[in-house]
């Protein structure tokens, strides 16, 4: 038979034995949401890594794009300026035409009037 001690005893390591086992059980649990969230970090975070991959993909197109919008825009600038040059050259031809014409019809009615 027990003494009371020995069950005062045997009650107080059972009580402690089941707290350990409580407090190991609330542990594990932790452990497991934390596992759990950690899970989820890694995910989120590869799906991160992959949005961000594919918005530095677009980016460096859209950079291109660019370069090559400004490449068109220098091209066409050169063209204009080419083509100024040569409506201004053409409007000093036309001109020099209508000159030359002036003169052919001065001289003309020069000639005629210094017949009469």
């Amino acid at each position: 038979m027990m003494i009371p001690d020995e069950d005062h005893r045997y009650d107080s390591q059972r009580e402690r034995l089941l707290t350990s086992q409580e407090r190991m059980n609330n542990s594990t649990k932790q452990l497991k949401n934390a596992l759990q969230v950690a899970n989820t970090t890694v995910d989120v975070g590869a799906d991160t890594l992959v949005q961000l991959n594919t918005q530095r993909e677009q980016i460096y197109r859209v950079r291109n794009d660019v370069e090559r919008a400004d490449n068109n825009v220098d091209q066409s600038k050169a063209v204009l300026n080419i083509m100024g040059r040569r409506v201004a050259t053409n409007k000093l031809i036309v001109a020099f035409i209508v000159l030359i014409i002036l003169v052919l019809i001065a001289l003309i009615i020069y000639t005629i009037v210094r017949k009469y």
